[in-house]
């Protein structure tokens, strides 16, 4: 993980938030949705570290194809969460995926 380009990324983006002419609008919402907020983020935690212990493990090729089934799952699972009218999954959306996920296993299957 690039921790200096991490940093430097949300440096400018600090500077450029400071610079900013416009407010910055909203909140962390109610205790329900800072609460899925706060899930959402452990879980987030959660799978980064798991990816780096099976980076530890394992072939880059096993994880890096394992990691490829988040895209359907998104697909799938997202209007589920947020309702199909936030969320709207078009067939244009499942080819562009399955175009992602074809590409990437080509670039594993070459290495």
């Amino acid at each position: 993980m690039n921790v200096q380009g991490s940093g430097a990324g949300c440096l400018r983006l600090r500077v450029l938030l400071m610079a900013s002419s416009t407010p910055l609008r909203g909140s962390l919402g109610g205790r329900d949705v800072l609460s899925l907020k706060l899930i959402a983020g452990v879980v987030v935690a959660l799978a980064t570290w798991g990816r780096w212990v099976a980076l530890d493990d394992t072939a880059v090729a096993v994880v890096l194809a394992l990691q490829l089934l988040t895209v359907p799952v998104v697909l799938v699972v997202s209007p589920l969460i947020s309702g199909r009218h936030v969320e709207i999954v078009t067939a244009k959306i499942w080819a562009g995926a399955a175009l992602v996920l074809l590409g990437s296993l080509v670039l594993i299957a070459v290495n």
